[in-house]
């Protein structure tokens, strides 16, 4: 499955000033400071509304939230590209001086330069994994009731309708405000996405993080052991 999801339409006009509110932040928060938080939403705005253009009516609020969500996934997806690429490196130069000679020794016999080689491949490996399952497509379309949503705007949801005429009659039968609703119920499964998504980024960079000082310090290691 790939994130043919977030392809359901681009938003045609932003909210007016206000209506983004500080519960958007909260699938960024644990990754990033308030300041950086800040600094997210305002870049994700200002994408969408030099896309957009200024608002006419208030309708064109669930078109803005869509396309807002799908900026911070796609930036949430790139955050974990880019930590893959840097991970992938620094595992292949551990790999490459020696690291991986501990995994053929007994734990017993290993020295500090055996004990940091695992550590960091160990830690750079699952970080490498993490940031892979960032780019994995999830959503979570539950209801109140823990029932599976079937909405127009998902493709597999389209998929599922027996023809195109079918889906055609039953997206053309929608009102002004239903299919408003149904953009909404969209964002709301997409916020969950994106909540998804930062909370692996975020132990991603942690684990990448700690990965990073054992390769320093087996670089150290073997250094003074050489």
């Amino acid at each position: 499955m790939k994130d043919d999801h977030l392809m359901s339409g681009d938003a045609n006009q932003p909210v007016p000033e206000g209506a983004v509110t500080g519960g958007e932040r909260l699938a960024v928060g644990s990754s990033l400071g308030d300041e950086q938080c800040e600094q997210e939403d305002a870049r994700a705005a200002s994408s969408v509304l030099q896309r957009t253009g200024p608002p006419e009516k208030g309708g064109e609020f669930p078109e803005f939230v869509h396309s807002y969500l799908r900026e911070f996934i796609a930036l949430a997806d790139q955050k974990a590209g880019f930590l893959f690429a840097i991970l992938a490196a620094v595992l292949a130069y551990t790999l490459g001086k020696g690291g991986i000679s501990a995994f053929l020794k007994a734990p017993s016999t290993w020295s500090g330069t055996d004990l940091w080689g695992v550590v960091a491949i160990v830690g750079l490996t699952i970080g490498a994994v993490l940031t892979g399952l960032v780019v994995t497509p999830r959503l979570n379309t539950a209801n109140d009731s823990g029932e599976r949503h079937r909405g127009l705007i998902f493709w597999e949801d389209i998929r599922r309708v027996p023809s195109a005429s079918d889906y055609c009659e039953k997206a053309g039968s929608l009102s002004v405000e239903q299919s408003q609703r149904e953009i909404l119920q969209h964002c709301f499964e997409l916020a969950g996405v994106c909540e998804s998504k930062y909370r692996v980024l975020t132990a991603a960079l942690w684990v990448g993080a700690v990965s990073l000082v054992a390769v320093l310090l087996f670089v150290l290691f073997s250094t003074a052991a050489g």
